[in-house]
């Protein structure tokens, strides 16, 4: 006889089945080696011996160890040894018409240890489960895959965020014009500003203004980016002998700019269609800040300029601070903070979908050494359903905190606008990845003592 299994990866399919798996043979060790009948005997030994040094009459010890022993019986038949073949494992397929980055974010697939995952399910034909435990992995998967699957489609802007601001240049094409720009255009014009301070007549431009590739003073000021010719061309354009860094970086009718290209090398890789449309349709500014996360992993080496300048010719040492100000890294240590923070609360909703099957593989491993050391009693039962209910639980707590959270975020900010990051976002963040840990280790305690208040109450007044 068989049972079906419910899953939300293919990753938690290979810990489900590797976990009952080392059951099995854990098992079979305890009951070959005669373990399990000496801890029904010691059990039930106590149970006469206890009885029988008090007052209790002779009828009332022998209905005591009448029951104890068919509760020691059930236990072994339905909780200790597994008895019912997997025939299958279904992996429930949670993407729906929702595709958006977000909603499914805690039971993403895990493809990084695809040979690893191989590896667990090789020999997991006949793997069998107790008929309690298989009872118990159905009811809990049908009903926290009716709670995931009811929530609305949201974007994760939290999730979002970081990639854009772990993001890195993929194409080596792209990464090595970027290079070369910095080389021939940014270094210069950083060098020429640093000689020359600020010459206007309104306000000078700002750090962090100055310490972008392009920045809009670099861009607007005559003398600088639209001064700078090209001494070669670039291998995507047609030649052209008058084009200048300006050129280079907003693009002509015919070429795509430098900052189109980086642009999408920033966004291609969000994985929602709508927020990389808010990302790229954004205002300028958003996309510019877009570009400089990106930009924060490739500070490039900045050596002597090469690019033409029509009144200084001559290559000129750099000052090796720009290199630090590039990528607009100029960020305070709070936004330092707030980026750290956002990393390990993006992480934290991340990696509960990989940990959790390793954590319930190896609470299935350890189940027939728990119910021996319990006492192979109602109660152990009980105290590991409320854990491993908890456990089974955590993912789509997750869930339900992230589709709250995104609510809350998109209506203080709109969209990827996140980046305007300030106090306010700060400690929602914070309290966001702690909430959906504290609502887990709550139902698994309030699952326990439920259990440790009302079995104790019920056995005595039966008894």
């Amino acid at each position: 006889m068989g049972v079906g299994l419910s899953v939300f990866s293919e990753w938690e399919k290979a810990l489900t089945l590797y976990g009952w798996l080392l059951n099995n043979f854990f098992t079979d060790i305890l009951f070959s080696s005669g373990i399990v009948l000496a801890v029904m005997i010691v059990v039930l030994i106590s149970v006469w011996s206890s009885a029988a040094s008090g007052d209790d009459v002779a009828h009332a010890t022998q209905r005591r160890l009448e029951l104890r022993t068919l509760i020691v019986v059930l236990v072994l038949l339905f909780a200790f040894f597994p008895i019912f073949k997997i025939d299958e494992v279904q992996v429930l397929d949670l993407s729906g018409e929702c595709q958006q980055y977000g909603k499914h974010v805690a039971f993403e697939e895990m493809t990084v240890y695809e040979d690893l995952r191989q590896e667990l399910i090789a020999d997991t034909d006949n793997v069998k489960i107790p008929l309690l435990w298989a009872l118990i992995h159905k009811i809990g998967a049908g009903i926290y895959y009716r709670i995931f699957d009811g929530l609305d489609c949201f974007t994760d802007w939290r999730a979002v965020e970081t990639i854009i601001r772990t993001n890195k240049i993929q194409d080596p094409a792209v990464l090595d014009e970027y290079r070369r720009f910095a080389s021939k255009c940014y270094g210069q014009a950083r060098y020429q500003y640093q000689k020359r301070g600020y010459q206007g007549s309104g306000t000078p431009p700002t750090a962090n203004d100055l310490a972008y590739l392009g920045g809009s003073y670099y861009l607007n000021t005559p003398g600088y980016y639209d001064a700078f010719l090209l001494p070669t061309r670039l291998q995507r354009w047609q030649p052209n002998l008058v084009r200048n860094c300006l050129t280079w970086w907003q693009g002509d009718a015919a070429n795509k700019g430098l900052r189109e290209i980086l642009l999408e090398q920033a966004t291609h890789q969000l994985p929602s269609v709508e927020a990389a449309q808010i990302a790229r349709l954004g205002a300028g500014d958003v996309e510019d800040r877009i570009i400089k996360a990106m930009l924060k992993s490739h500070p490039p080496q900045l050596i002597a300029p090469d690019a033409i300048d029509p009144t200084k010719t001559a290559g000129i040492a750099l000052n090796k601070s720009a290199a630090a100000y590039v990528s607009g890294s100029g960020l305070s240590g709070l936004s330092e903070k707030v980026s750290a923070l956002f990393n390990r609360t993006y992480f934290s909703t991340r990696v509960i979908s990989y940990i959790q099957p390793i954590i319930l593989s190896a609470l299935y491993f350890f189940l027939p050494l728990f119910l021996l050391l319990s006492g192979l009693n109602l109660t152990g039962v009980l105290y590991f359903v409320a854990l491993l209910s908890g456990i089974q639980a955590m993912p789509t707590i997750y869930a339900v905190v992230a589709a709250l959270d995104a609510k809350v975020t998109k209506s203080l900010y709109d969209g990827i606008g996140l980046f305007n990051v300030n106090m306010d976002r700060l400690i929602i963040a914070h309290a966001f990845s702690y909430l959906p840990l504290l609502l887990a280790v709550a139902y698994a305690a309030a699952l326990i003592l439920a259990i440790k208040t009302a079995v104790p109450r019920y056995l005595n007044h039966r008894l």
